[in-house]
Order: structure tokens, then C-alpha cells, then sequence
């Protein structure tokens, strides 16, 4: 850290009288509170960018929020700091929209409150149909009794089979099976790009890619990127993909087969 004016003058002056250290130490101060004095204050600039809002207001506030929203994220979102990023600042500078002083809140403490909504966004992500937790703890406990009996008898299990599976009722195993199922249109998936033709949902195909994007390991993670052209990726023909990944045209056919059965299943069409 860089000695302060003071600090210089102590170190290299020690024979200065102590009327020259105080001036010294006063012009310092006077100095400090005329920088602080130049930057305008957080509120005015709200109100300012309230009424008119701009690219230069906007920048200042969300440098001024940036240790509120670090913490939020941390609160709300850990892990995500880099895809909620963008989705973090437009909700402060929507939370600082509404923000009004009369009701003697804090800035910052109004932006926390608001960034709340993080929360939902990653739990939304990671369950596709929010659910209860209950509700999700019996989903996973079903899914995996039946992925059991799959591999030990190579089929599906019936209701039945399943409710003797899990001790759980055939109206049980019914009503988790229907709440599971994605709300949409019967409709195809296109094996190239891995979109559905028709839905009707209000989970989208971005909803369904990443869920999926999320399950799979590296490879199939750039056969999905280079097949849909996502995230930033080139769109590839399926040579191309094999060509980059230096594995064979039917290899990568094969492993777009599996992720195209993957998000058949989790939009619930088979």
C-alpha cells in the first residue's frame, strides 16, 4: 500500500516540528474530503437515472451495488456468478427503479432484498417444474426404483410393478408420474438440433437443452453446443463435430441419439 503524504513526511523528515506535521496531516484531510466531495451521491444519481435513465448513470450504480450484489449471489446463487451475471445487474438496476428514499431504506439493502429472485432462477433451472421438496424427494425415489428394475430385467416396470417397488399407492405412483410429465403438445424432436418442431409449453427448448446440457459429460456437452450452434459455439454438421472431437461421424450419431432420448424423456414424449 502507498504511504500517505503523512506517512512520508514522518519517515523521511523526522526533525519536522509538529506544527509542520499537523499542517501536513490537515491538507491531507482537507484533500481526502474534497475527492469524496466531487463523487456525487448514490441517491441523487438514482433519482437522476429514474427520471432519464443512461448507459453513464447505470454504469455508476452498478459499480456502486457490485459488493451488494457479490453478496447476494453468494446468498442466492453460489456457483452461478458467471451465468447470472447479466440477469443479477438487470434485476439491480430494476430494483433501483422503484427504489424510493422516503421509506428511509438503505440502496443497497433494497437491491439485496430484490436479488431474492436469484434463488428461484436456480432452483427453476435445476428442477425445470418447480416443485416442493417433498414432492421432488418422491420423483427422484420412484425414477430411481425404476431405472433399477430397467437394468435388472431390461424393461420398462409397469404402475404396478412399481408401486410394489416403492410401498407407495398406485394412485401415488399415478399422480408423481403425471406431475412429472412436461405440460406440452405431442411433438417431434429434431435429431440434428435436438428442438422440438411443435410445443406448447411454457418450458421452453432453451429450458429442456440445458437441463439436459447439465446431465451430460464434456464430449457430449460440445456435441450439443456444436449441433444447436449454443452458447457462443459454431453450428457444425455432424462430420465436423467428429472431425474437431477426433472421433467418428457414427460415434457422434450415436451420442446424439442418446441426448436426443434423454430430452424425449425429460419433456416427457416417451
Amino acid at each position: 500500500m502507498a504511504e500517505s503524504i503523512f506517512e512520508t513526511i514522518t519517515k523521511h523528515l523526522p526533525k519536522a516540528t509538529d506544527e509542520q506535521l499537523k499542517e501536513l496531516q490537515e491538507a491531507e484531510d482537507e484533500s481526502l474530503t474534497q475527492r469524496e466531495s466531487a463523487e456525487p451521491d448514490i441517491k441523487s444519481v438514482i433519482k437522476r437515472w429514474q427520471q432519464s435513465p443512461n448507459d453513464e448513470d447505470a454504469g455508476f450504480l452498478l459499480d456502486k451495488m457490485k459488493p451488494t450484489i457479490n453478496a447476494a449471489m453468494t446468498s442466492y446463487a453460489a456457483g452461478h456468478n458467471k451465468d447470472l451475471a447479466v440477469k443479477a445487474a438487470t434485476l439491480t438496476l430494476k430494483a433501483l427503479s422503484t427504489y424510493d428514499p422516503s421509506y428511509g431504506t438503505d440502496p443497497s439493502t433494497h437491491v439485496f432484498h430484490n436479488l431474492k429472485r436469484l434463488n428461484r432462477i436456480v432452483n427453476r433451472r435445476g428442477n425445470i417444474i418447480p416443485v416442493s421438496e417433498q414432492a421432488s424427494m418422491e420423483s427422484r425415489y420412484v425414477y430411481g426404483k425404476r431405472a433399477e428394475f430397467i437394468d435388472e430385467y431390461g424393461r420398462e416396470p409397469s404402475d404396478l410393478e412399481l408401486a410394489d417397488l416403492t410401498g407407495y399407492s398406485m394412485k401415488k405412483i399415478d399422480k408423481i408420474l403425471t406431475r412429472d410429465k412436461v405440460k406440452s403438445e405431442t411433438s417431434t424432436l429434431n435429431p440434428e438440433t435436438f428442438n422440438s418442431t411443435v410445443s406448447s409449453s411454457d418450458v421452453t427448448d432453451q429450458d429442456y437443452f440445458e437441463y439436459v446440457y447439465r446431465s451430460v459429460g464434456p464430449i457430449d456437452q460440445k456435441i450439443m453446443e456444436w449441433s444447436e450452434g449454443a452458447h457462443g459455439e459454431p453450428a457444425l454438421s455432424g462430420k465436423e463435430i467428429a472431425l474437431r472431437l477426433g472421433i467418428t461421424p457414427a460415434a457422434v450419431s450415436q451420442r446424439k441419439a442418446k441426448i436426443l432420448k434423454m430430452l424425449s424423456e425429460v419433456r416427457g414424449l416417451v
